[in-house]
């Protein structure tokens, strides 16, 4: 249902991340390129999952909110610092039952303004009566504090957040309070990033149950221009201690030789893992034959690791969707109109049906269906016409074995042995002759819109049906030619055709 895609894994391709919950049933390998055990590989990355730490919010919230306050530390022999350098923006980063992260602004905190109540929402309205809910229950796992560090100078105090709240409507006051045991039960721990330049940040975390306050220090340690500084307390990084479980692409093993068993350091985005091969597939929905192998890890997996300071959180860029039933036209239709307004809609049966009508595959489909049609047709009157042509130079012969005695159905029977033997011949030599053609030249001519060599190459399909209809057929003929040939010897005047045989 989900595949992600990022950029280049070390030159050599390209990164795809999908949830392996449902990877079995929307992420379908061609039947020659899966492995054999696909789902034993999927359960076992799944398996690898961490846990993710979280101050869990009860019921399912529309909107959150939180009293926050700020108190600036200034000491006698700070330097001044401006009023507008000690705002401090608010982040939260929420996790949904899936494992994936939602990263929000809360809005700013000035020490002018005293206590503030922060709230957000969780629910969009897209128009219509149509809401857009998270997938609860939901938790926090990260908060951010980002402010200034100012020229030459510092910027501490200390930030308190305390009563957490939750409605689960959008406009009436059934807030409800966050258990304290939620917010303490977690062990926050500390981290800072700051961009390029001489400014550093530094903080504590202090949770009295009742609230949690935040002591931070960011400021710059020489004449450098402002830079944002960005304070975290999160729940603990998860522990994947034998690496991440990930399957490769043929064409990356024989590029870069990795073997099973093997780790891989793969990067996304600010950040790296280590894979654990575990798996190799021969092609990927994504790849192609010019170069684009590919990485394939658990997307769940890789968005826990993902816990760095002032960094975006990031999750599914496609959904893959399974019908159990339905009309695909009609969902995709509902998709692409109010109020979800989706920009790109893609069905596997739209893509077939435009497949279908590429010039390119349609002139070559043409040509095979009339090659097929004209060689049956040539082949169906050439045997008629040899066999009639036969029974015509040997008729004296069948007229003198019948004056010997031999019978119209022991006649007919020698005719149906006849023929048969070359239809039969015929139509198991073509058959087999077609297949070989098949096997060799289909691979070779089937080309896509720009006359590149399709990938994964193609997979021969034999219909049996239909060849089983042409021996029907090759039958049929059979059966009609020799009771023709049949009627045709029995009307002809036996003493008169033999009198004239020998004179």
């Amino acid at each position: 249902e989900r595949l992600e895609q990022f950029g280049d894994v070390r030159d050599l391709g390209s990164l795809f991340l999908m949830d392996t919950d449902y990877a079995e049933d929307t992420v379908l390998l061609r039947d020659d390129l899966e492995p054999d055990n696909y789902s034993a590989l999927l359960q076992e990355m799944r398996e690898a999952r961490p846990s993710l730490d979280a101050a869990m919010l009860p019921g399912e919230p529309a909107r959150v909110s939180v009293d926050a306050h700020i108190e600036p530390d200034i000491r006698d022999d700070d330097e001044e610092v401006e009023s507008d350098d000690r705002e401090v923006q608010v982040w939260v980063t929420f996790i949904d039952d899936e494992g994936y992260k939602h990263r929000i602004s809360m809005g700013s905190l000035h020490p002018d303004d005293g206590t503030v109540e922060l709230a957000i929402d969780l629910v969009d309205d897209l128009g219509n009566g149509t809401l857009t809910r998270p997938q609860y229950p939901l938790g926090i796992a990260a908060i951010e504090f980002s402010t200034l560090g100012p020229e030459g100078g510092e910027n501490r105090g200390v930030i308190e957040l305390s009563n957490w709240q939750v409605s689960e409507s959008m406009d009436q006051d059934d807030w409800q309070p966050v258990p304290a045991e939620e917010i303490s039960g977690i062990d926050w721990q500390a981290s800072t990033h700051v961009f390029t330049g001489s400014t550093w940040a530094e903080m504590a975390i202090e949770d009295t149950g009742e609230s949690t306050s935040v002591r931070y220090e960011a400021g710059a340690t020489s004449q450098v221009s402002i830079r944002t500084a960005t304070m975290r307390i999160a729940a603990p990084l998860p522990e994947v201690p034998d690496g991440v479980p990930v399957l490769i692409s043929r064409p990356l093993q024989e590029l870069a030789d990795y073997q099973v068993g093997g780790t891989v350091l793969v990067p996304v985005g600010s950040f790296a893992f280590e894979g654990v091969v575990i798996g190799v597939v021969d092609a990927f929905p994504g790849t192609n034959a010019h170069g684009v192998s590919a990485i394939i890890a658990d997307l769940p997996t890789v968005v826990a690791l993902n816990e760095r300071p002032a960094q975006s959180t990031f999750g599914p860029t496609e959904r893959w969707i399974g019908l159990n039933g339905g009309d695909v036209n009609e969902l995709v239709d509902t998709l692409q109109t109010q109020p979800y307004r989706s920009r790109r809609v893609q069905s596997s049966e739209q893509m077939a049906a435009e497949l279908q009508q590429d010039p390119v595959a349609l002139g070559t489909l043409g040509a095979l269906a009339l090659g097929f049609v004209a060689a049956t047709a040539v082949a169906g009157a050439g045997i008629m016409a040899s066999s009639a042509g036969s029974a015509r130079q040997r008729m004296s012969e069948f007229l003198l074995m019948r004056a010997i005695g031999l019978s119209p159905r022991q006649l007919t029977g020698w005719l149906f042995l006849e023929n048969s033997l070359l239809i039969i011949l015929g139509v198991v030599g073509g058959t087999l002759l077609g297949l070989l053609l098949g096997w060799l030249v289909l691979p070779l001519i089937s080309l896509t819109q720009t006359a590149a060599q399709v990938f994964p190459g193609v997979q021969i399909v034999i219909p049996w049906e239909m060849i089983g209809l042409l021996q029907l057929a090759g039958i049929a003929l059979l059966i009609v030619l020799t009771i023709t040939l049949g009627i045709v010897v029995r009307r002809s005047g036996l003493g008169e055709s033999l009198r004239v045989r020998d004179d």
